[in-house]
């Protein structure tokens, strides 16, 4: 309760990182959807009234049991490349789990839906679930618009959304591009990525996603994702 409010907000979307990779994770099943489905959905309504008020102890109660349904849900699903990398990020650069967690998150989400129409309704499904977007509205705007709402919270939040907004210079980002890669390909979470798993191309997979990165928010680009007012550097 007398944390910094930067605890809540990293740690709350750690939360939700946990609970859209486990979504879409190699071993997911219908158990682990519905915890983590419920706790997207109480992260995406409650935590940025955590972050405001960090004495409201109902919110704060309700966040709290989300974590609790999301660790269930990914201690059996799995996670995927949002965490692969965010470790990464971590250990070179001493960016703090859930926010390297959370600058992955709404470009691994976009990626993984852009290759996987699995993937694309399982992110979809959980958004609808959740009442902010109509249950109407295509999986492909779904997910984008959850991509956004997620980028959403952590400008509400005061989040860095970049290295470069961390405080990384981009120029030594770029010079630890290969370190990163090769650590995101040996961590232990890459593995329960289902579409690598899927396609059977894991080195593809990496190389394809990861330059993807390079060019947007994680190694300090100027382009916002759709629907957002301007650059979030």
């Amino acid at each position: 309760m007398t944390a910094p409010k930067s605890v809540s907000a990293f740690s709350g979307l750690d939360v939700l990182t946990h609970s859209l990779e486990s979504l879409v994770a190699q071993d997911s099943n219908t158990i682990t959807d519905a915890l983590a489905e419920k706790a997207a959905s109480v992260i995406l309504h409650n935590l940025v009234e955590c972050y405001r008020h960090g004495d409201n102890e109902a919110a704060r109660k309700v966040v709290h049991e989300a974590s609790c349904a999301a660790g269930m849900a990914f201690a059996n699903a799995g996670l995927g490349i949002a965490h692969s990398i965010a470790h990464q990020l971590g250990a070179n650069f001493h960016v703090p789990h859930g926010l390297a967690c959370a600058m992955m998150l709404p470009h691994v989400v976009l990626y993984n839906a852009s290759k996987s129409d699995f993937a694309l309704h399982k992110y979809a499904e959980a958004f609808k679930k959740s009442g902010l977007v109509s249950n109407s509205m295509s999986d492909r705007i779904a997910v984008k618009r959850l991509a956004v709402q997620i980028q959403h919270m952590m400008v509400e939040m005061d989040c860095p959304q970049t290295l470069k907004s961390f405080g990384i210079d981009p120029a030594e980002a770029l010079k630890m591009v290969d370190t990163v890669v090769d650590g995101a390909k040996k961590d232990g979470t890459f593995p329960g990525n289902q579409l690598c798993l899927q396609t059977k191309t894991w080195l593809h997979c990496t190389n394809k996603s990861l330059n993807k990165f390079r060019e947007e928010a994680h190694l300090c680009h100027r382009k916002s994702l759709p629907s957002m007012p301007g650059a979030l550097l």
